[in-house]
């Protein structure tokens, strides 16, 4: 037996080497777990409970905001996150972003999805820098519209579903904003309900704050920057790799509703897919105009929709992150009808008016 041995492998300079890699990524992932059963322990409502209708994940504070964890999540949820995080940094910009904050959004013109799912995120400073964003999103069983549900099916516009929140701090540096608390409640019939998952939410986040603050207490912040800088590095390659071994071409498909349920009937929703070396381009221009019923998107729910189907045909081990998104984009139309905002990006889409 020959007494020589092998040196591991070392690391690309400027990377983790692999055992701390999966060390800092098995902490997020347990991070995030624990945000998950904070939410669905402590929420009152069946529909976070029971239903499991929420998602946690852990973003780095980078401009669009990157996916450092998503775990057990709905992918229409994790998917538009980042698109409400980055309407919230710009909302706000990093001056008025403060360690201790909690802020709240539902609206589809800031990257939510339908004003019935609030999202809650947290910034999370160490020594006063921004280093992550905590966020969970839940569907809430009343958002204040005219019919006692958060799924008005009758509303002829994004308005008539309820309330709509824009990025708005719920806390500010720590401190409970009663009168925003109090605007919210009094706008909505299950008032206890939504209190208690509202509140769940809240707690989510913070918990994820105590162990994102605990893992750079271990292991210093330059750490978990390397790692979130190494994971879209991860992910961009992975990416790259797969959709190159795709067949080039142009494919086309169209899918349709049968109703709107206020006379529309028979909307086309088209769908042209390019792929094109390691890029895949999604045309939804072919589809019908906005309709005056439920059944339009807005355009985190336009994106997510649109790249999930691609995202199912992947490895399940490559993250969903920048690095992999980076490698999809989707065109869409904008609506015409209650248009308030056009969402920023590169898709040539906009937010639509439900």
């Amino acid at each position: 037996m020959s007494g020589a041995t092998t040196d591991a492998p070392k690391a690309p300079e400027g990377t983790l080497d692999p055992t701390t890699f999966a060390v800092i990524f098995n902490a997020m992932s347990s991070c995030v777990a624990e945000m998950s059963l904070t939410f669905e322990y402590s929420a009152w409502s069946s529909i976070v409970t029971e239903a499991r209708d929420f998602s946690c994940a852990v973003y780095d504070a980078a401009f669009p905001p990157n996916a450092l964890c998503v775990l057990d999540g709905l992918p229409i949820f994790v998917n538009s996150q980042p698109v409400a995080l980055e309407e919230t940094a710009k909302f706000f910009g990093a001056e008025e972003i403060c360690d201790g904050d909690i802020i709240v959004l539902n609206s589809p013109y800031y990257g939510g999805t339908h004003v019935g799912d609030l999202v809650v995120v947290c910034p999370v400073f160490s020594e006063g820098e921004h280093l992550f964003w905590a966020a969970a999103t839940g569907h809430h069983m009343d958002i204040g519209s005219a019919w006692n549900t958060s799924v008005p099916v009758y509303a002829p516009d994004a308005f008539g579903e309820g309330l709509h929140i824009p990025p708005l701090k719920l806390e500010e540096r720590g401190k409970l904003r009663r009168d925003v608390l109090n605007l919210f409640l009094e706008n909505v019939r299950y008032h206890d309900f939504v209190e208690g998952d509202l509140m769940s939410q809240v707690g989510s986040v913070k918990t994820a704050r105590k162990r994102l603050l605990e893992l750079v207490d271990k292991w210093g912040a330059d750490t978990p920057r390397q790692f979130s800088a190494d994971i879209v590095a991860y992910a961009d390659r992975r990416m790259r790799d797969e959709i190159a071994t795709w067949p080039g071409g142009t494919y086309s498909g169209d899918a349709w509703i049968d109703s709107g349920g206020q006379g529309n009937e028979n909307l086309r929703v088209a769908r042209t897919m390019t792929v094109e070396r390691t890029e895949v381009t999604l045309d939804l221009s072919g589809s019908d105009p906005q309709a005056r019923a439920g059944v339009n998107s807005s355009w985190a729910c336009c994106r997510n929709s649109a790249t999930i189907p691609v995202l199912c045909c992947l490895d399940p081990d490559i993250p969903h992150n920048q690095g992999c998104h980076g490698h999809i984009r989707v065109v869409a139309p904008k609506g015409d009808a209650c248009q308030r905002r056009v969402a920023g990006g590169d898709s040539g889409g906009g937010d639509r008016a439900r």
